[in-house]
């Protein structure tokens, strides 16, 4: 336990990549305890290295965390996002698919796999995964930010504005509002200019 405080305790302290390989070495040193504990540590470890920018180290240590413990949910959902930033979204909704198969009311993960398949140019199973996803949580921001892009993508801006405001008023100070606030920002940059009377 001070060893893993230590570990959290340096990555706080702005040093990523030493608290990743200290939390790599917890994990090792925990070989005789139960899977499922060794399986968190590492998954701290890959959020330290997605931390250091060493998105390889990352994807090998929720990897060999899934290993572990193939059906935790959150290990999957850790996966998809490491593997759809790197561009991997086929492999990304694998994992995603894994947990939608055992968890179907994992509102996140359907609209984390909705955003994969619109970057996939699957804009009708992007909005499937959409509406399954608010009609379980009307009020998920991370849901009605891709809805607004699915919107933006097709033509109708100003579904897309109203379905960003949405995300603002759920999220005004967090990463989903913030993207919101970027998308509006386009958005209205992109708009002509209104019509003269």
């Amino acid at each position: 336990a001070a060893r893993h405080c230590a570990a959290l305790a340096i990555l706080n302290g702005g040093d990523p990549r030493l608290a990743a390989e200290e939390l790599e070495g917890l994990a090792r040193a925990l070989r005789l305890r139960p899977p499922q504990l060794r399986a968190q540590v590492l998954a701290q470890a890959a959020h330290a290295w997605q931390s250091a920018g060493d998105t390889p180290r990352a994807q090998a240590a929720i990897s060999a965390a899934i290993a572990l413990s193939p059906d935790d949910p959150e290990l999957r959902i850790d996966r998809a996002g490491i593997r759809a930033e790197t561009g991997a979204l086929r492999e990304a909704i694998e994992d995603l698919d894994h947990v939608v198969a055992r968890a179907p009311r994992r509102a996140d993960a359907l609209a984390m796999r909705a955003a994969a398949h619109r970057r996939r140019d699957m804009s009708n199973l992007a909005a499937a995964d959409i509406a399954r996803a608010l009609a379980i949580d009307p009020d998920l921001p991370e849901a009605w930010l891709e809805r607004g892009i699915l919107a933006r993508v097709a033509g109708r801006d100003d579904e897309a504005r109203a379905a960003w405001i949405r995300v603002l008023a759920a999220d005004p100070d967090g990463p989903v509002g913030d993207s919101a606030r970027l998308q509006i920002e386009a958005l209205e940059l992109a708009a002509p200019p209104p019509a003269r009377r």
